[in-house]
C-alpha cells in the first residue's frame, strides 16, 4: 500500500498547486491549438488525471477549510466576504467548464478525435483565461490575508483537514 499524502504546510501547499494549475493551462492552451498533435493524447491525459482529482480536492480545500477560517478570522473592512463570493462563482464556472471539457478531454486521450474542435478550443481558453485571474486574486489577495490572519492552530487543523481529504479521495 503507498503511503498516504500529508500536508503539513497548508498555505505553502495551495500555492504549489496553483503552480501547476498555471502548467494545466498552458498545456490547456497547447492543446487547443494542435489538438491532433503527436503529443496530444498524452497531453489529453495528464490534463484529464488533473480535472478528475486534483482540481475538485483543491476547490473543496479553498472551500471547505481556508475560506471559511479567512471569514472568521479577518476584519469586515478587509474586503474578503466581496473576494470569496467572486472566487466561489468563478468556482462554479470552473465546474461548468470542467464538465464540457472532459469527454473531449477522453476522446483527445484516447485518439478517437473531435468533432467540434471549435468548441473545445473555446471552453479550453476559456477554462485558462479564468484560472490565470482566478489564481491572481488568490495568489495576491487571499494567501496573503490568510498569513496574516490565521494561527497555527488554524493552519495546522487546515493541513489535518486536508491530509484526510486526500486520504478519502
Amino acid at each position: 500500500m503507498s503511503e498516504m499524502p500529508q500536508v503539513r504546510h497548508p498555505l505553502e501547499f495551495l500555492e504549489g498547486h496553483h503552480d501547476r494549475q498555471r502548467l494545466i493551462c498552458v498545456a490547456l492552451e497547447t492543446l487547443a491549438q494542435e489538438p491532433t498533435s503527436k503529443t496530444a493524447p498524452e497531453t489529453a491525459r495528464m490534463i484529464l488525471a488533473y480535472f478528475e482529482r486534483e482540481l475538485p480536492l483543491h476547490i473543496a480545500d479553498e472551500e471547505k477549510d481556508l475560506f471559511p477560517l479567512i471569514r472568521e478570522r479577518c476584519d469586515e473592512d478587509d474586503g474578503f466576504d466581496e473576494i470569496v463570493a467572486m472566487l466561489e462563482e468563478e468556482h462554479d464556472s470552473d465546474m461548468d467548464l470542467h464538465s464540457r471539457l472532459v469527454p473531449a478531454l477522453k476522446l483527445l486521450a484516447d485518439q478517437t478525435g473531435l468533432e467540434t474542435i471549435d468548441v473545445f478550443a473555446r471552453d479550453a481558453i476559456s477554462f485558462a483565461t479564468l484560472q490565470r485571474r482566478h489564481l491572481a486574486w488568490e495568489n495576491g489577495a487571499v494567501l496573503p490575508l490568510a498569513r496574516q490572519c490565521l494561527s497555527q492552530e488554524d493552519l495546522d487543523g487546515m493541513a489535518k483537514s486536508m491530509t484526510a481529504r486526500r486520504q478519502g479521495a
